[in-house]
């Protein structure tokens, strides 16, 4: 049976991570560290050919697909781009701590001041991505990678991720994210899509290499 491979990416560091800000339709670029952190990826791992390549609209996202695949051409798609943090933008945690809108955004996923809250992200993003799986299925796309958001990627998972776990099981490094497959039998039934592994994955002969000194290391416990 025909399935589908999408790989959702979360993009690299932007600017502003290192001080802890909430960085949501902000649109700062990569910084320094975060563009080399992709360079190096792009080095060790496997991002593979897709057949087409979509992205978040923000900076942080396009900058991460043109740097891993050069060349190719970026398809947009606004709706999967991060949570509106509204007033509570490009602001740290302890300088929000003791406001009322602030604790119940943390506690009870209220919108902040200006901007979304979790059931609005949620119904954004997922109405956005159901929409895409329909156009890879009608077109017969069978190689995706979306380069988008954390939250994004972990809210949508919770949702439609089989094995099914907690969304903070979802969480992906920079740069990194998942493979998942779309059967399209299982995806009408139920609506439902099967993570397979990370992404990116190590080069074939690296992951041989990795898995030979596994062995050696675990006849020499044996012994």
């Amino acid at each position: 049976m025909k399935s589908y491979l999408l790989h959702l990416l979360r993009h690299g560091i932007p600017e502003g991570h290192s001080r802890k800000q909430y960085i949501g339709v902000t649109n700062p670029p990569l910084s320094t560290n975060g563009i080399k952190l992709l360079q190096n990826l792009k080095t060790e791992y496997n991002y593979a050919n897709p057949c087409a390549i979509f992205s978040s609209p923000l900076r942080r996202c396009m900058q991460t697909a043109e740097i891993l695949f050069p060349g190719h051409e970026i398809h947009q798609i606004s709706d999967l781009r991060e949570c509106d943090f509204g007033d509570f933008e490009g602001k740290t945690a302890s300088e929000l701590e003791g406001l009322p809108d602030y604790q119940a955004f943390v506690k009870q996923g209220a919108a902040p001041p200006g901007g979304e809250s979790n059931e609005q992200f949620a119904k954004r993003i997922c109405t956005a991505f159901t929409q895409l799986v329909r156009d890879l299925l009608k077109q017969g796309i069978i190689e995706t990678t979306v380069c988008t958001h954390g939250g994004v990627i972990m809210t949508l998972l919770a949702v439609y991720g089989l094995p099914q776990r907690n969304m903070l099981d979802w969480a992906a490094p920079f740069g990194q994210g998942y493979t998942i497959r779309i059967t399209p039998s299982v995806w009408m039934r139920s609506g439902m899509i099967e993570v397979v592994g990370v992404y990116p994955q190590m080069p074939y002969d690296q992951t041989q290499e990795e898995e030979r000194d596994s062995d050696i290391l675990w006849a020499e416990k044996e012994e």
